[in-house]
């Protein structure tokens, strides 16, 4: 039983230093793209020093209470990692309702001057809703970060009127950097379209930030529905224990 727990050790942390390295080839480098392989590491240092470390501990009471605390905080750890993933995702499959007023599109970074490719999946399912709901008027939301060459909000509004999308219906939020700020400053415009009347939005981002996106929204004062894209697979485990840790931070210090 000792042995399969450590193998088990090592291999996740194995896979989360396989996957900060495969993200650093497709993305910027960010405490999200290294919390992986800094948990990996971890992992892996325990699980090949466990029987040193068990000698040590047990000679000390202290550190033995040490031990079983880190034992009982990585336990509760993977519990609750795996059901917040289960339930992210399924949370991500969820539809909204037909005929909202508007869709807000988040920002998701650039690739130099282009549209990233979690971000096409945003656009790409934007489109679909604004093919099937013509009267929907859509939000494009991002500012210009770091490492792009004009805002996300530009980009966006090209992709969607190379797809067929009336420029009449797109209106761009440009100064945002955030989710809370991609919020405010779009409801800031559609409060002005809407003359203060009330009206139904569906936000777009991919799957697994469809939740934390929805509680940012109320929060903001939105009567919103999410409709996820999907994730760019090679970084999945990346976005899922990003976004796991950013619950976690909104619920202790956002709400």
């Amino acid at each position: 039983m000792e042995q399969i727990f450590r193998i088990i050790i090592l291999v996740i942390g194995t896979i989360g230093v396989i996957n900060s390295f495969t993200t650093l080839m497709v993305s910027n480098g960010n405490l999200g793209t290294y919390l992986p392989a800094i948990i990996g590491f971890i992992f892996i240092g325990f699980s090949i020093f466990k029987p040193s470390i068990d000698k040590f501990v047990s000679q000390n009471i202290i550190f033995l209470y040490i031990r079983n605390i880190i034992y009982f905080g990585f336990i509760f750890f993977i519990i609750t990692f795996i059901a917040c993933t289960i339930f992210l995702h399924t949370r991500g499959t969820e539809e909204p309702p037909k005929n909202c007023d508007a869709i807000i599109v988040l920002g998701a970074g650039l690739n130099r001057s282009r549209v990233s490719t979690s971000l096409a999946y945003r656009l790409d399912k934007a489109f679909e809703y604004a093919n099937e709901n013509k009267n929907s008027i859509i939000i494009v939301s991002g500012g210009q970060g770091k490492g792009e060459e004009r805002t996300e909000s530009s980009a966006m509004k090209e992709y969607l009127i190379n797809k067929g999308i009336s420029e009449e219906r797109i209106y761009e939020e440009n100064k945002s950097t955030n989710t809370v700020e991609n919020f405010t400053f779009s409801k800031n415009i559609l409060d002005e379209i809407f003359n203060g009347n009330d009206y139904k939005t569906v936000y777009v981002t991919n799957d697994f930030h469809i939740f934390r996106a929805g509680l940012i929204a109320k929060k903001c004062g939105f009567t919103a529905y999410g409709l996820g894209a999907q994730s760019y697979k090679p970084l999945i485990f990346n976005f899922y224990i990003r976004e796991y840790f950013s619950i976690i931070k909104f619920f202790i210090f956002d709400r």
